[in-house]
């Protein structure tokens, strides 16, 4: 038998390589980039990094982050953020960014955005150099496969006037560029004080990967006194959306980070004109690449979706209830301990999740399917700690840089 010499050049056998190593988990290819430079290049490219995004889609399709945070000032890392699958039974804790996790116990910390298996994070903190209640922030991308966060530069400043520091700056994130891994941040704020008419001035600015600077997006959101409602704010198919309210009247304020245009959109008829505090555990979600809003009424919470209205030059919307979630209170083992519940995140148009505090004992993570049209206790959480959201989330290798 004749014996062949098999190449050990890679290009000569990257198809092969390419089908081994794109069935491997992330932790063992950021293992592989240390072999040499050509097989770094390779695991970092933008075709194998999308062949491989794939299988993980197929092994874990429904995968959501879940934000907790510890009410006890004894924990050194009060804040926790836990990978959770559709039929999981438990957290999966994650290691936050050191620079996230430093002066913890002082910080809020949002989750402006899920995207290509990159996090954008939003701690807002205490400054210590100010005895004022002032916030100063920092703005993190993060990518929780491969450990690796970049620290954005601060912000543009208000010119001639002071920022509001009460207000949590409304953020939303998405990736405008698959190809590229070109991701943008979207950035809105307003002034400190009213001007002359009464009203507040808005500051918009957006960051891209590759500028690695912020730009202010001019006559964005005019002048006025709106009121974001920043931590139920969502991004979906690259619309960042927000509920906002004047003195008057609720709405949807919406931001397409593509084409950077703001839109305002009204509620449901019947909750447009709700004082704020009746809104309390209400939410937005998305619903089959739309936007919807779930809402607490007599007992039951019912989901409004939104679609835009076609046939008509200027753009309208319309809200259909979609979908109504009952005896969500009522479920098996629980007894007749009180309880309430808070959404937390619908995902995928078909499993919702919610938080179900019990007034003197704990909290479950309770998980209502729609195709079965009940609820399921999946496990109990941890005690002393309070979960505020949950996101979307796939795993990758995209870089933050």
């Amino acid at each position: 038998m004749e014996a062949r010499q098999v190449s050990s050049s890679l290009a000569d056998n990257q198809d092969l390589v390419i089908e081994v190593l794109s069935r491997l988990p992330i932790k063992s290819l950021v293992r592989f980039m240390s072999v040499s430079q050509e097989w770094s290049a390779l695991i970092k490219s933008s075709r194998f990094i999308a062949i491989h995004q794939k299988h993980l889609q197929r092994l874990n399709p429904n995968l959501c982050l879940l934000y907790g945070r510890s009410v006890r000032h004894t924990y050194t890392k009060p804040h926790k953020i836990s990978l959770l699958g559709k039929e999981d039974t438990h957290l999966v804790a994650l290691d936050l960014p050191e620079r996230v996790q430093q002066d913890s116990n002082d910080k809020l910390i949002h989750i402006a955005g899920s995207s290509h298996g990159l996090v954008c994070l939003h701690p807002l903190y205490t400054s210590k150099n100010n005895p004022l209640y002032t916030w100063e922030e920092e703005i993190v991308v993060w990518n929780p496969a491969t450990r690796k966060h970049r620290c954005l530069p601060p912000p543009l400043a208000f010119k001639g006037e002071k920022e509001s520091t009460g207000d949590r700056p409304l953020l939303g994130f998405v990736f405008i560029n698959d190809d590229a891994a070109e991701y943008k941040v979207v950035r809105i704020s307003h002034s400190m004080d009213h001007d002359a008419d009464g009203k507040f001035t808005y500051l918009t600015q957006v960051f891209t990967r590759s500028e690695n600077s912020w730009r202010e997006v001019k006559s964005c959101v005019p002048p006025g006194d709106y009121d974001f409602e920043s931590h139920s704010s969502i991004t979906s198919n690259g619309v960042l959306y927000c509920l906002a309210s004047t003195k008057s009247v609720r709405y949807v304020f919406s931001f397409n980070l593509q084409d950077e245009v703001v839109h305002n959109m009204p509620m449901p008829p019947r909750y447009s004109h709700f004082p704020s505090h009746e809104f309390y555990g209400h939410q937005l979600f998305t619903w089959e690449n739309s936007a919807a809003f779930l809402t607490y009424d007599e007992g039951q919470y019912v989901l409004w979706v939104m679609k835009k209205a076609s046939g008509t030059q200027m753009p309208t919307w319309n809200w259909t209830a979609q979908i109504t979630i009952k005896n969500l209170i009522q479920i098996p083992g629980v007894g007749s301990r009180q309880v309430e519940a808070f959404p937390l995140w619908g995902g995928g148009g078909d499993l919702y999740l919610f938080v179900k505090r019990h007034v003197k004992a704990g909290q479950d993570l309770v998980t209502y399917d729609r195709a079965k049209t009940k609820p399921r206790k999946l496990f109990e959480l941890a005690t002393g700690s309070i979960y505020r959201q949950v996101v979307d989330y796939m795993q990758s290798l995209v870089s933050v840089f």
